[in-house]
């Protein structure tokens, strides 16, 4: 059974790598529990519709504990 979609947060920078660091750009995402930090991977942001400004993404188990303030 699939859960609708639910809005995780405004995306408030995108940081890219350097030319000496290797990976995938990060989206900093303001949520209601603080800063999240999403790959831009295609297997995460399953879905971008400029027009519409939306990512739809697909997060990795533990990605959310990963950025949680202790």
């Amino acid at each position: 059974m699939q859960t609708a979609p639910a809005l995780l947060g405004v995306v408030s920078d995108v940081q890219f790598t350097g030319e000496d660091i290797n990976g995938t750009p990060l989206l900093a995402v303001d949520t209601p529990s603080g800063e999240l930090l999403v790959p831009l991977a295609q297997d995460i942001c399953r879905r971008v519709d400029v027009a519409a400004k939306r990512i739809e993404v697909v997060l990795p188990l533990g990605l959310r504990e990963l950025n949680e303030k202790e």
